[in-house]
């Protein structure tokens, strides 16, 4: 599980995540499990088991059980799946100071005087939409255009000599500067 704190005043906010390897891990754990308890229930059910042997009607209900976790497991796996495809953040190299971004692609720009940017169409209405940029900000701060309809905490002030990280979902902005010098 990966963790980030942000520290904003006097309040910790504490974000976790689970990669996709992780879930993927899960899932197949729960697919070798459901498995060997298959081959459980056939050998009890042949009566090679310390149970002595269950009747038809037991078996085929246990098995019918598994079977549906089995089931379960592979649609989770399948959204995991289709999920991955929808997450993963296209990187643009970007050079023009004036930019509509789409969602879900993070657009990096090198040091720049002056940023303006729009917000595009969100591309998928069943997931989060998400708007990345990063940029550098040089010896004088850059100056940051973003829509007027966005929220923040707290008033966004852009400082000299600092690489700015700025996520946007559902018009609600989360910036994150470190020094570059």
């Amino acid at each position: 599980m990966i963790s980030h704190v942000f520290l904003y005043g006097q309040d910790t906010m504490t974000y976790h995540y689970i990669s996709i390897n992780q879930l993927n891990v899960i899932i197949m754990n729960w697919t070798v499990f459901c498995t060997q308890v298959i081959k459980l229930l056939t050998k009890i059910a042949e009566g090679g088991g310390t149970g002595g042997g269950v009747s038809p009607a037991e078996f085929n209900a246990l098995k019918q059980q598994v079977n549906g976790i089995a089931s379960d497991v592979s649609t989770v796996e399948t959204k995991v799946t289709n999920l991955e495809a929808k997450t993963n953040f296209k990187l643009i190299n970007e050079t023009s100071t004036t930019k509509t971004i789409s969602p879900n692609i993070y657009y990096k720009w090198r040091e720049v005087a002056e940023l303006n940017i729009t917000l595009g169409d969100a591309a998928n209405d069943d997931i989060v939409n998400e708007y990345r940029i990063e940029f550098i900000s040089g010896a004088t701060p850059t100056n940051l255009v973003l829509p007027a309809d966005l929220k923040y905490e707290e008033k966004l002030v852009i400082e000299a000599n600092k690489i700015y990280q700025i996520d946007i979902i559902n018009n609600i902005v989360i910036d994150i500067n470190v020094s570059n010098v």
